[in-house]
């Protein structure tokens, strides 16, 4: 196991909940966000709210890199954003609704 993966609740237990990665404080209902750039840019800010401008636009850009990859919706307007960096030390999760879905949020799903 990698230094530090004994910190990751879902490398200890591989049956880790869904309530040991997603806090509440990581759920905002509703977002204030009207674009899917900004939904990204207000999830992170949930995610990791004290790492700085800086740092946080880097993990934007990490979640946008890999949209690029391969789209991460999966349906019925829902995405599971993810990306890698080492501004984040371990796995988090946020989670939000948009209260007004728009075109410009809508992400493909599959390739």
């Amino acid at each position: 196991m990698r230094e530090g993966a004994a910190s990751l609740p879902f490398l200890r237990n591989p049956r880790a909940l869904l309530s040991d990665l997603l806090t509440v404080e990581r759920i905002k209902v509703p977002l204030a966000s009207f674009s899917k750039d900004d939904v990204l840019r207000e999830l992170v800010l949930l995610a990791v709210p004290t790492v700085g401008a800086a740092a946080s636009e880097r993990v934007v850009t990490a979640v946008l890199d890999r949209e690029l990859l391969l789209s991460t919706g999966i349906g019925s307007g829902i995405a599971i954003l993810n990306g890698r960096t080492d501004e984040v030390e371990t796995v988090l999760l946020t989670a939000g609704l948009v209260s007004v879905p728009t075109t410009s949020m809508r992400w493909t799903v599959g390739p």
